[in-house]
């Protein structure tokens, strides 16, 4: 966003500070005030540079466009808050890192494990590592392969695909398929085979799932098994003005075209408000789980580490009591 100084930014800042504030899970309510605060302070220290090297169309499309985005979160704060289900998986989503500027940081922070710089580096992109290749020969230039971690991540969630409800996405963990040859038998060009894996790495890095911190995956866990209970912050009420009986009438009568709970509800354009129970967001911290592998490090050395994914539902109670010999010579003879 430009600077909050003006007063329709202004509103707009404090709505979502506001909405950030009245999330269900104290996760998201630290990571979307964070989230929400660094970018407004990001967007008004590069105003003023922006209006001074840029038209003056050109910076009124760059401030819609940054509007826009600031309603559009604020859309899925407010019906996350009222318990509409797309809105609430999404703000899971994004403070989870499935999503979003957090999933980025997962994802780089695991392309460099043994970096102890805590900012944002770049992706070791192919393009950018193929580049050096052009003089060798023809079966080292078109061969790159992402880190040995990555690949057993992407061997891992292919088996798993299939369990995904939030993605229907493919996965090719062994890169892209380039023929030996092109159609006139001749050699595959350098060219074409960088630009095919820089096209993988760019559309399965936006789909991999990064695994977590084992605190953040236990916390998760214990929130999907019910070992945590969470509860719907209570909302502050709404200032209410007095209105004259007729007035209280007529609106009574509209009331019955314009109901929320009634079939018809994009006549008002609103939906009733769904209370969130424990029961919901135990449900949908346990799909969240499904999508989160957890890193499991081997005890072996020579042994790769290996991930696991769960759905964090507990079917011990549907299991049978395991009798002793005693019992079963009472019960049974």
């Amino acid at each position: 966003m430009p600077s909050p100084r003006f007063p329709a930014l202004l509103h707009l800042y404090r709505h979502l500070l506001r909405e950030a504030s009245l999330l269900t899970l104290p996760q998201a309510r630290t990571y979307f005030h964070r989230l929400i605060v660094s970018r407004f302070r990001h967007y008004a220290n590069k105003y003023d540079e922006i209006l001074n090297t840029r038209s003056a169309q050109a910076v009124q499309t760059w401030e819609t466009g940054l509007h826009r985005r600031g309603r559009r979160l604020l859309s899925v704060l407010t019906r996350s808050n009222h318990g509409e289900l797309r809105p609430f998986e999404r703000v899971l989503q994004l403070t989870y890192g499935r999503k979003g500027p957090r999933r980025r940081y997962l994802m780089t922070r695991l392309m460099h494990p043994d970096s102890s710089v805590d900012g944002i580096v770049p992706f070791p992109s192919p393009r950018k590592m193929l580049a050096g290749n052009r003089r060798t020969s023809a079966a080292i230039k078109t061969q790159w392969h992402p880190p040995p971690l990555i690949r057993i991540l992407l061997e891992s969630q292919k088996q798993q695909q299939g369990h995904f409800t939030w993605s229907n996405y493919k996965i090719r963990p062994q890169g892209p398929a380039l023929p030996q040859r092109t159609i006139w038998g001749k050699p595959m060009p350098w060219k074409r085979a960088k630009n095919a894996w820089a096209h993988w790495y760019a559309v399965h890095a936006d789909r991999l799932y990064v695994p977590l911190s084992e605190d953040e995956y236990q916390a998760i866990k214990a929130m999907a098994r019910g070992w945590v209970k969470v509860r719907q912050l209570p909302r502050r009420p709404r200032a209410r003005m007095a209105v004259f009986a007729s007035q209280e009438s007529e609106g009574n009568a509209d009331s019955l075209l314009l109901d929320p709970k009634r079939k018809n509800k994009h006549l008002r354009g609103g939906s009733a408000s769904r209370s969130i129970t424990e029961r919901f967001v135990q449900r949908r911290m346990a799909q969240l789980l499904k999508h989160v592998p957890r890193l499991r490090q081997s005890d072996q050395p020579d042994q790769p580490p290996t991930f696991e994914w769960r759905d964090g539902i507990d079917t011990g109670r549907f299991r049978l009591h395991e009798t002793t010999m005693e019992q079963n010579k009472l019960l049974f003879g």
